[in-house]
C-alpha cells in the first residue's frame, strides 16, 4: 500500500512574505545546519544528497511531461522514495527533488493527498520555498541595496554554482534586496539555457541536460541488489538489467559472487527485504 503526492509544472512561483515562506526557511535552515552543510555551500549531486541525508531513495523516469516530482510510501514498511521525471531541464529537475523532500520533511505525506493540477496549497507553497532556500540560501546571494546588481552575470554565477533555475535565483535577489521589482520580473522569464549561453556555459549546461534526460535508478536500491548478488542471491544478469550494463562487462567490476557456504544465520533468507529497513536495520 502506498502513499502518495505529485507535483505538477515548476516549483518555484514568486508570492508574497507570508508564514509559509517563514517555516520553510526555516526547515531548510535547520536542515542544512544537521546535516553540516554551510550556507554558502552548494548542494551537488540531489539525488546522492536525499538518499545520503535522509535515507530515501530517489529515482528518475520517463514519465508523462506534466508530471515532474512524486514522493511515494511503504504503509507497511514506513520506507519514502522520491520519483522524478527525466528531461532536458536539469535545474528543473534538481528543484523537484528537492521539493518532494521538502514535502517529506514537512511530514505532508501524512494527508494523503494528491492534488490535481493547478491547485496550490499551504503545503506546496512551502515546499516550493523550501526548495528555494535550500539551494540557494539567502546569506549565499548577500542582502543589502549596497549589493545591488542590475546585470546577468550575478544572475549566471549563481545559477551555474547553486544549480538552480534563473527563476529561483531572482526570486532569492529579489528577497534579498539586491535587484529590484522590474529586474527580477525579466530575469524570472529566462531560460537556463538563455542564462547559459550568454555567459559561456551552454556546452557545460548540454553536459547536464543530457544527463537528466536519463534514467537513474535509486542508489540505495542498487547498493542492496549488489550486497545480493556478491551473495549469491541475485543473478548478474538480473543485475544488469537493473543497472542496465552489459552483464559480461558489469561482472569484470564486481567480479564473481563468494561462493564460500554460510555458517551463521543467513540475512538473505526467504524473509529477505531488497530494501533496508528505513532504521537502517
Amino acid at each position: 500500500i502506498l502513499r502518495a503526492r505529485r507535483i505538477l509544472g515548476p516549483p518555484g512561483v514568486l508570492g508574497p512574505v507570508t508564514s509559509n515562506e517563514v517555516l520553510a526557511r526555516g526547515r531548510a535552515e535547520e536542515f542544512r545546519r544537521k546535516q553540516g552543510v554551510s550556507e554558502s555551500t552548494p548542494i551537488g549531486d540531489v539525488f546522492e544528497f536525499v538518499q545520503r541525508t535522509t535515507g530515501v531513495d530517489v529515482m528518475s523516469v520517463r514519465a508523462d511531461l506534466a508530471e515532474h516530482g512524486l514522493l511515494m510510501q511503504d504503509t507497511a514498511s514506513g520506507r519514502a522514495c522520491i520519483a522524478v521525471s527525466v528531461n532536458m531541464h536539469p535545474m528543473r529537475q534538481r528543484s523537484s527533488v528537492i521539493h518532494e523532500l521538502g514535502h517529506l520533511l514537512a511530514g505532508d505525506l501524512d494527508d494523503g493527498q494528491t492534488l490535481p493540477s493547478g491547485v496550490r496549497n499551504n503545503a506546496e507553497v512551502q515546499a516550493d520555498a523550501f526548495c528555494r532556500y535550500l539551494l540557494l540560501p539567502i546569506s549565499a546571494v548577500g542582502e543589502g541595496p549596497s549589493l545591488e546588481v542590475s546585470d546577468t552575470s550575478t544572475l549566471s554565477a549563481l545559477v551555474q554554482t547553486f544549480g538552480v533555475s534563473p527563476a529561483i535565483a531572482a526570486i532569492q535577489l529579489r528577497k534579498a534586496g539586491r535587484i529590484t521589482s522590474r529586474t527580477n520580473t525579466v530575469w524570472m522569464n529566462l531560460s537556463t539555457r538563455q542564462v547559459a549561453a550568454v555567459h559561456g556555459w551552454l556546452d557545460r549546461y548540454d553536459q547536464l541536460a543530457a544527463a537528466s534526460d536519463e534514467p537513474r535508478a535509486p542508489q540505495g536500491l542498487l547498493a542492496r541488489a549488489v550486497a545480493a548478488y556478491q551473495a549469491g542471491v541475485l543473478s548478474i544478469n538480473e543485475l544488469a538489467v537493473w543497472y542496465r550494463r552489459d552483464p559480461t562487462e558489469l561482472e569484470a567490476e564486481l567480479g564473481v559472487p563468494d561462493q564460500s557456504p554460510v555458517t551463521e544465520s543467513d540475512p538473505w533468507d526467504s524473509t529477505a527485504s531488497i530494501f533496508d529497513a528505513p532504521d537502517g536495520r
